[in-house]
């Protein structure tokens, strides 16, 4: 089986393609205390993963509630059964807020995870 680069329709994406690190991160939230306004904000790596990494440029998607959302970077992945937006991606110290999980040409073997970037991992959560 050939395998061509992913630049072009209806191509395959190559395990090759795979060469740079990524985290997957699970994000819990606590509530502030009674007398507190911080929230205190965790997140739980659940594994270590190969990817592509391609930046987006000028590309907006909405999610389920009609919030515009402006996609900044697509990680491409092995498939994981289970994956959901609920994830957060953490790559050279930056996270990226998962907004939509793809099946890359619906074959369950990749993921297209589109994602916006937070910014760096020591950013946190404030009330107000």
């Amino acid at each position: 089986m050939s395998c061509n680069a992913k630049r072009r329709k209806d191509t395959r994406i190559c395990i090759g393609d795979l060469d740079r690190r990524i985290v997957l991160q699970l994000r819990k939230i606590k509530p502030p205390e009674a007398d507190g306004i911080d929230y205190n904000e965790t997140f739980i790596v659940e594994q270590s993963w190969w990817a592509s990494i391609e930046t987006v440029s000028g590309t907006t998607v909405f999610d389920g509630n009609n919030i515009e959302q402006v996609v900044t970077h697509n990680f491409y992945i092995r498939y994981l059964p289970g994956l959901t937006f609920e994830s957060w991606v953490l790559f050279e110290g930056k996270r990226y807020r998962i907004i939509d999980v793809v099946d890359y040409n619906e074959r369950h073997e990749f993921y297209v995870l589109r994602c916006s970037l937070r910014g760096a991992e020591t950013t946190t959560v404030t009330g107000n």
